[in-house]
């Protein structure tokens, strides 16, 4: 399944505690999780209010922020064991995204401000 995709990006590897991407970095990678697994956590005013979401095999994250035009990211993600990561540069995930018809990407924004005004 990831073949095609690991002949054209390539692969990362991360250990145990290594951080993938941290909360505020303003990078916009996309990436999919071949395996192992990733935590995803998030802080307020510098204590940890959320954690213990996982990303698993075969799941992709991280593209939220190119995909819906955020300023930064908001959640930390970091291996908890060793994880074998496919990354999709960002100017690959806004090329694909501004291919797409508009209503359809209105449809994602108005799906994305309902997810995050519940919290």
């Amino acid at each position: 399944m990831f073949d095609e995709l690991r002949n054209i990006f390539g692969t990362l590897t991360y250990n145990f505690d290594d951080i993938i991407y941290q909360q505020g970095d303003t990078d916009r990678n996309g990436f999919i999780l071949v395996s192992g697994k990733i935590e995803l956590s998030r802080e307020h005013d510098g204590h940890l209010i959320e954690r213990g979401l996982f990303i698993i095999g075969g799941q992709v994250f991280g593209v939220f922020t190119a995909i819906f035009n955020t300023e930064c990211r908001r959640w930390t993600a970091t291996a908890v064991e060793k994880s074998e990561i496919i990354k999709i540069p960002a100017n690959v995930i806004e090329s694909k995204i501004n291919g797409v018809d508009p209503f359809l990407k209105y449809c994602l924004s108005q799906w994305y401000s309902l997810e995050h005004s519940r919290k």
